[in-house]
């Protein structure tokens, strides 16, 4: 877990081979922050409960910071303040035929943020 610049946004990324981390979230992770805080009900450490809450304020976010109020499948955060904050925005197949219906199973979107 880590958290974005410059919006410290808390977020689990992905490790690859041990050592390679990946600033990126998918969509299904949102689900951790109520797994954490049922937790916290039975039993597990109380700091969970802030975990959860640090994690649902960010599932949060990828909602509400798109013009459709859909949240991609996949986020990726900066770790690193820039100039202009860049999120790919891929959504989930089913956003797509909601908005372009298509038997092609293949058809996705990558939109470029700033």
């Amino acid at each position: 877990m880590r958290h974005s610049k410059p919006n410290n946004l808390l977020f689990v990324g992905e490790l690859i081979n041990g050592n390679d981390f990946k600033a990126k979230m998918d969509h299904l992770l949102c689900f951790l922050p109520g797994t954490l805080a049922l937790g916290v009900h039975y039993g597990m450490p109380k700091e969970h409960l802030r975990l959860a809450e640090d994690l649902l304020y960010t599932c949060y976010q990828t909602y509400a910071a798109q013009p459709t109020h859909l949240a991609p499948e996949i986020t990726y955060f900066n770790e690193v303040n820039r100039k202009n904050n860049i999120v790919v925005y891929k959504p989930k197949p089913i956003e797509i035929t909601k908005f372009f219906p298509t038997n092609d199973k293949q058809n996705r979107t990558t939109v470029i943020m700033t």
